[in-house]
């Protein structure tokens, strides 16, 4: 029993990754990666909004899965590797537990430390009023989906709602950044003269300096 369930676990966790990292999961080779976004907290004050609730249930199951993956990814493998070695079912599942927890907590620790790496110039108030692209879909309804933020040299990925419940983007759709949150960005549909007036707001306080 312990044999297959590590089979199963070695399977699923090694089987995602390769074919993530083929990017073959939609997402420009970015869905196991890109998962941190939330990592900071639960949304500041006014970012939650109505649809903020289930950006964060969004949010929270993504990164279980992440988890989950990870830990197959040591589990199933030392699990069957303590078993070649002759170590007891009992033995051999303290190993895979203790090797499962591992991976997984030594991948959050590294998906945190790239996303900080890649984002490290770039302050999250800088991301607002900019123009994005849409790279998951934005369901309607407070659906979480994922956008491409361009600033500068800089580019920034962060899971995105649509300021207006009842709107959807498809993929590759241009929109601008209404709200920057800790678990989120809410997005609207981008207007090339309005977004130009809110980026004049934006940089009058620097000018009048």
């Amino acid at each position: 029993m312990l044999i297959g369930l590590y089979w199963f676990a070695a399977i699923l966790g090694v089987g995602v990754i390769v074919i993530d990292m083929l990017g073959l999961l939609g997402d420009d080779g970015n869905g196991m990666d890109g998962g941190d976004a939330g990592d900071a907290g639960d949304g500041d004050g006014d970012g939650g909004g109505e649809s903020g609730g289930g950006g964060s249930a969004v949010l929270s199951v993504l990164r279980f899965m992440r988890i989950f993956i990870y830990f197959c990814v040591g589990f199933g493998p030392f699990g069957l590797a303590a078993m070649a070695f002759g170590s007891p079912p009992l033995v051999s599942l303290l190993w895979a537990l203790g090797a499962g927890a591992a991976s997984a907590f030594l991948a959050r620790l590294f998906f945190r430390f790239q996303r900080t790496d890649l984002d490290s110039s770039l302050q999250e108030e800088e991301l607002l009023f900019e123009r994005a692209t849409v790279i998951v879909p934005i369901p309607a309804g407070g659906g979480m989906g994922k956008v491409r933020v361009r600033v500068g040299q800089l580019v920034a990925e962060r899971y995105a709602v649509s300021e207006n419940s009842e709107e959807s983007f498809g993929l590759d759709d241009i929109v601008s950044v209404a709200r920057v949150t800790d678990d989120c960005v809410y997005v609207r549909r981008y207007d090339a003269l309005e977004n130009r007036s809110d980026n004049t707001l934006k940089e009058e306080p620097d000018g009048n300096n």
